[in-house]
């Protein structure tokens, strides 16, 4: 039989939340300073073409800029049942990272 304790429970998710929603936050800040700073490296090309300094292949850029993920077999990874006993700082983690993305 397990032995549950509702403190420990506690104690796990609450910090999981603490800490992910810390991580969620500077996540979502530093999401926003790569975002600038592509932005910008994109500005500066087209900049310098339009220049006639440079000439881009904007089909290849963007052929090289997409991302597709890799097939997967549909098993389960043994990883994943070995983290159900971390469940509750793992929720409380999701749950405080998903709450820090969404303020900042």
């Amino acid at each position: 039989m397990v032995n549950f304790d509702p403190a420990q429970f506690g104690v796990q998710a609450g910090g999981g939340a603490i800490v992910g929603g810390v991580i969620g936050y500077a996540a979502k800040k530093i999401v926003k300073l790569v975002a600038a700073i592509i932005g910008l490296q994109f500005g500066l090309l087209a900049y310098l073409e339009h220049q006639g300094i440079i000439t881009v292949d904007w089909g290849q850029l963007q052929a090289a800029a997409s991302f597709t993920a890799p097939a997967t077999d549909g098993g389960i990874p043994p990883v994943v049942v070995d983290a159900l006993s971390v469940l509750p700082a793992g929720g409380g983690f999701a749950v405080g990272a998903l709450a820090g993305f969404k303020k900042g």
